[in-house]
């Protein structure tokens, strides 16, 4: 079972982001290519794995399947020829059984590999006209002020996901940070594959490309929403949100009277439930404070 989404999403924006956020009521969702992480969305998912353990979990499923009649549901196209088939399937031992299964692995196993490039060129291109809107569950990470709100003279606008406004947020789904490019399968999956039980998942693809960073990100706490293939090919999309989403607007430790002057009369004019907010430093330690300002 995945994480409860968060109760509130935190966009962390420049003054001029902030602005045209506020004039427009849009958001910019982006392009991997413009992502300031080389490897985000835009790495090649790899196939190192151990055939022979594939085999060893593989062949005793497919045993009990066709000759211990062993229930199962298939899960994909050879499954469903199991289960048509089975009753009729040449008796064997089990020795035979292995060696003459477990080369039909051998030979699909290649066939994998053969067209591995091929499959990740197919998965990059879909990658290329993805969307994804990043936000984060966290308003005080001194490090995302720093760069990704000037600074601290920006500022970060605070989304609630409610169900009554259909929020495009309520599908927003966690980063998972990792030291290693996550595999294009892994051994249990083909194991389970070659045994009929399981098939390919194109949103399992999409997800593990997008929702995969580097260990470094982690502070980040990131969640985000993904817009398969986008509208266009263009680098930036920008999309509408509900006005009753944005709950806050929280300003910088730096944010000048005159940026706060005029971002405050935009909430006023187009968002007259958004609370206003400010952060502070704390005192004896590096830490900031979020304080409704009265």
């Amino acid at each position: 079972m995945g994480r409860p989404i968060p109760e509130h999403f935190y966009k962390y924006a420049s003054r001029k982001t902030a602005k045209a956020v506020l004039e427009n009521r849009t958001l910019q969702w982006s392009s991997p290519a413009v992502l300031n992480d080389p490897f985000d969305v835009q790495f090649d998912m790899h196939l190192d794995l151990d055939k022979e353990q594939i085999k060893a979990i593989a062949l005793p499923k497919l045993w009990s399947i066709i000759y211990e009649d062993a229930p199962f549901e298939p899960g994909n196209q050879l499954g469903h020829l199991l289960k048509l088939t089975k009753s009729k399937y040449p008796k064997m031992s089990r020795e035979d059984f292995f060696n003459t299964r477990g080369a039909d692995i051998d030979r699909g196993f290649q066939n994998l590999r053969d067209n591995l490039p091929a499959h990740q060129a197919a998965v990059r291109g879909v990658m290329a006209r993805t969307k994804v809107l990043c936000f984060s569950e966290v308003p005080d990470s001194i490090l995302m002020w720093a760069y990704y709100a000037e600074q601290q003279f920006g500022v970060v606008l605070v989304f609630r996901a409610l169900v009554e406004s259909d929020s495009a947020w309520l599908t927003a789904k966690p980063i998972a940070y990792s030291e290693k490019i996550p595999p294009f399968v892994d051994e249990k999956f083909l194991a389970d594959m070659s045994a009929g039980l399981v098939s390919m998942s194109a949103v399992d693809l999409l997800e593990r490309m997008t929702l995969t960073k580097a260990l470094e990100w982690g502070h980040e706490r990131e969640w985000r929403v993904t817009l398969a293939q986008g509208h266009s090919a263009e680098l930036y999309e920008y999309f509408e949100f509900n006005a009753n989403d944005l709950e806050a607007v929280i300003f910088g430790c730096l944010t000048s009277e005159a940026d706060r002057a005029e971002i405050s009369a935009l909430i006023r004019k187009s968002y007259p439930h958004t609370k206003l907010r400010r952060a502070v430093k704390a005192a004896g330690e590096f830490k900031l404070l979020i304080e409704d300002i009265p």
